[in-house]
């Protein structure tokens, strides 16, 4: 494994990178065998939105960006990623209260 490979496994959060340098972020995250996503809303982005297992952009992109996007986002980045985060919330809320719900039923109705 390569210097790169394992600066990123040790990491969490990159940005500030160069084109060039993001595209050989997804490329070794990928060979990791991870799937990548990456958000782009400019024109340095196109090379790693198409580099990604799913390339995610804005509505007030530039127009290379939203052609190498898989998936376009119909708000500002911030208000779709503040949107997505509490309805992930939300759903894992009523999951783990379904799950207790079920498991105290199981235990206290035999």
């Amino acid at each position: 494994m390569d210097g790169l490979a394992v600066r990123v496994r040790e990491r969490n959060l990159l940005c500030r990178g160069t084109p060039a340098q993001k595209n050989r972020v997804i490329l070794s995250l990928k060979a990791q065998g991870h799937t990548v996503g990456y958000l782009g809303d400019g024109i340095n982005d196109a090379p790693s939105l198409r580099s990604a297992d799913v390339g995610i952009s804005v509505d007030s992109a530039v127009d290379a960006a939203k052609a190498a996007a898989d998936m376009i986002m119909l708000g500002t980045i911030r208000t779709c990623c503040t949107q997505a985060y509490w309805k992930q919330q939300r759903c894992r809320s009523r999951h783990s209260r379904r799950s207790s719900a079920s498991l105290f039923r199981r235990r206290y109705s035999s």
